[in-house]
C-alpha cells in the first residue's frame, strides 16, 4: 500500500519533530483515534425535520468501526488505516449520501470495499459526494453508480460534454486512481438537498484544496468539514492558500455558532468548536510572522511545520 505508507510516514515524522521539539501537538490521525469510546454521539444533533421512527442498525465488520449519531447519521471510520479516514453516511426517508468513500486499503467483501457496509445499514438510492479529491478520499470511487460535485464553475468548465470530470494529478495528490468520474448531479453550494423528511446544504470551503466541500444539516446542527478541520495535523499546499484558508475560516466562525457540531475526516470524528478559534489564532500568528516554523522536506517539498496552542499546520511550499 504504497501510497498510504507514504503519506502516513509523512504525518509519523512530522509528528516525531513536534513531539521532540515543541511537545504540544494535537497528534497524529492515529493517535487522535485513540480515545477508548465506540460512541461517538458525544454531539449528536436533534431529529427536527422527520419524526418516523428510526432504530440504528448495528453493522459487523472487520476493518470498519460504525457508530450512530442522531439524526440517521453513520460514522463510518477505520482504525486500521494509515490514514485514519471517517467516512459519513447521511440518511433521509428517500435518499442517502455517502460523504467519501475510504481509504481502499482494506481487502474486498463480496466484491466490494466499501458499498457493503452501506448495504448493511440502507436500500435507499445513495449519491456519493467528495469533500475533495485527494486519493485518501476517493479509493472506492468506483462502487459508486450515483456521483454529485460541489458547482463550482472551474470544476462545470473542466467537465466534459458527456458529464466526465478527469482529475489531475495535483488534485488526486498521490497515485494514478481515479482517473475520471461521471457526474450525475450539480448540488449548487447553498441550496437545500432534499433527502426526504432532512435537507442538506453543501458548502464549498476552499484551504485545503479548492474544491474542499462540508455538508451542514442546518435543522440538526451538524457540519461535516472533510479535510478543513479534524482532529490532526491540518495541511495546506502553497503559501497563498494561507489567506484563502483565513478567508473560509472567518466565514465558517461568523455563520456556524457553537450549537453546532463539528465533524472531521480524519482521526477522533467530533471537533470541539473551540478548534474553529484556535485555528484563527494559528493562522494570524503565521501572517503576522509571530509563528517560526520548523523546517524540513518531503517528497521534494519545502514543508513548514508551524505549531501553535496544540494546533499543527504544515505548510507545503
Amino acid at each position: 500500500m504504497r501510497r498510504g505508507l507514504t503519506w502516513f510516514m509523512v504525518w509519523l515524522a512530522l509528528f516525531s519533530m513536534s513531539s521532540a521539539s515543541i511537545g504540544c501537538s494535537k497528534g497524529t490521525n492515529s493517535d487522535a483515534q485513540a480515545d477508548p469510546s465506540t460512541n461517538d454521539q458525544a454531539t449528536p444533533g436533534s431529529e427536527t425535520e422527520s419524526t418516523e421512527s428510526y432504530v440504528p442498525v448495528e453493522v459487523e465488520s472487520n476493518w470498519y468501526a460504525v457508530t450512530y449519531v442522531e439524526p440517521k447519521t453513520y460514522v463510518i471510520r477505520e482504525p486500521q488505516s494509515s490514514q485514519g479516514n471517517v467516512s459519513y453516511l447521511i440518511l433521509g426517508d428517500k435518499r442517502a449520501v455517502m460523504f467519501d468513500t475510504g481509504s481502499g486499503e482494506n481487502f474486498p467483501v463480496n466484491g466490494s470495499k466499501m458499498t457493503h457496509i452501506i448495504d448493511q445499514i440502507t436500500d435507499l438510492p445513495v449519491t456519493l459526494l467528495l469533500s475533495h479529491f485527494h486519493f485518501d478520499h476517493n479509493q472506492n470511487l468506483g462502487e459508486f453508480d450515483h456521483v454529485a460535485f460541489i458547482e463550482l464553475q472551474y470544476l462545470v468548465d473542466g467537465t466534459s460534454e458527456d458529464g466526465v470530470y478527469t482529475f489531475s494529478q495535483n488534485e488526486i495528490l498521490e497515485g494514478d486512481y481515479p482517473q475520471s468520474v461521471e457526474i450525475d448531479e450539480w448540488w449548487p453550494e447553498g441550496a437545500d438537498i432534499d433527502l426526504g423528511g432532512r435537507s442538506i446544504q453543501v458548502v464549498g470551503i476552499p484551504g485545503h484544496t479548492d474544491e474542499s466541500a462540508m455538508i451542514v444539516d442546518h435543522a440538526n446542527k451538524l457540519m461535516f468539514m472533510g479535510d478543513y478541520l479534524y482532529n490532526g495535523e491540518l495541511f495546506v499546499f502553497g503559501e497563498h492558500n494561507l489567506s484563502v484558508y483565513e478567508q473560509t475560516l472567518d466565514g465558517l466562525i461568523a455563520n456556524y455558532d457553537s450549537s453546532y457540531a463539528l465533524y472531521g475526516a480524519h482521526g477522533y470524528p467530533v471537533v470541539p468548536h473551540t478548534d474553529l478559534q484556535d485555528l484563527k489564532g494559528l493562522l494570524e500568528c503565521i501572517s503576522t510572522g509571530a509563528c517560526v516554523p520548523k523546517k524540513t522536506s518531503f517528497w521534494g517539498y519545502e514543508v513548514h511545520v508551524f505549531f501553535f496552542n496544540g494546533m499543527t499546520l504544515c505548510l507545503f511550499i
